[in-house]
Parts: C-alpha cells; sequence; structure tokens
C-alpha cells in the first residue's frame, strides 16, 4: 500500500474509520450480549487474543470473542476441535460475530476493513520475496471471498 498515492490511503483509513465507528455505535447492544452468553457458557477469559504479524509484520494482538471450551479429557489433554465447540460456538463461528470485538482494532490502525487476512507470527520465516509484500498492508476484518462466497466453497 506504500505505493499507493497518499489521498488514496488517506481516503481508505478514513472510510475504515467512519464505518468501524458506526458499526460499534450499532453493534453495541449485541456485542454486549455475546460477551455475556460466551462468559455465562465458557467463563473467562471472553475474548481469545493471538499475536500476528501487522502492517510492515509488526505484532499486534488480534482479539477475537473465544469460540471454543476447553474441555480436556481424563489425562488433561484438550478435547478435538469438534468436541469443544458448542452450539453458541458454531452459530458465532457462521455469522463472523465472534469477529465482532476486531473493529476496535481498526480504529488504533492495526487493522482494516478489507484487506489480507493476519496470517501467524511463524509463517512470516515462510514468505517468498513476493509474499513478503503482504507485510506493505494492514491485515483486514473481512476480504473479498468472504464477502461475496462466503461458507458456498468448499
Amino acid at each position: 500500500m506504500s505505493g499507493r498515492p497518499w489521498l488514496y490511503r488517506f481516503l481508505k483509513r478514513a472510510l475504515d474509520m467512519l464505518l468501524s465507528t458506526v458499526a460499534l455505535l450499532l453493534l453495541a447492544l449485541p456485542v454486549a450480549l455475546i460477551a455475556l452468553a460466551a462468559r455465562w457458557r465458557m467463563g473467562t477469559p471472553v475474548l481469545y487474543c493471538q499475536e500476528r504479524p501487522g502492517l510492515h509484520a509488526q505484532p499486534f494482538r488480534l482479539c477475537r470473542f473465544r469460540s471454543m471450551t476447553t474441555q480436556r479429557d481424563a489425562a488433561g489433554q484438550l478435547l478435538s476441535d469438534s468436541e469443544r465447540l458448542t452450539r453458541l460456538d458454531r452459530f458465532l463461528r457462521r455469522t463472523s460475530l465472534d469477529d465482532l470485538h476486531e473493529r476496535c482494532q481498526i480504529l488504533t490502525g492495526k487493522m482494516s476493513l478489507v484487506g489480507l487476512r493476519p496470517l501467524l507470527m511463524h509463517s512470516l520465516l515462510r514468505y517468498s520475496e513476493l509474499q513478503a509484500r503482504r507485510r506493505t498492508v494492514r491485515p483486514d476484518l473481512t476480504r473479498w471471498a468472504q464477502v461475496n462466497v462466503r461458507n458456498a466453497v468448499t
């Protein structure tokens, strides 16, 4: 994105902030209800945070609503992912409501509304020179494919 004109970068950032602010205001009640439901069903913490590479590979904490329990078997090992998903968790993931909290990170400038998926930190070491170009843009909340085809693709 550093190759884009300054006006484009300014307008994209302004639009990110405006839309995120409006979304946060409109979704304040659903966010509170999801937090309460997650707290009631799974306890604390309500948010799941993970370090991800941001703009120029600077690490930031990606936080979303936790959508999996921490249930363990008799030996203390975590159960499989499918066994730890509740009906609420499946609903949150299917509707992307577990991502509502990420709009706060758009306001702080750590993410953008549309861009590239924030990968895991260890994946930075595996980037080719061409793939490393993704470090020049902010990670995103949503992508073109997610908006247009969502779960229609196998």
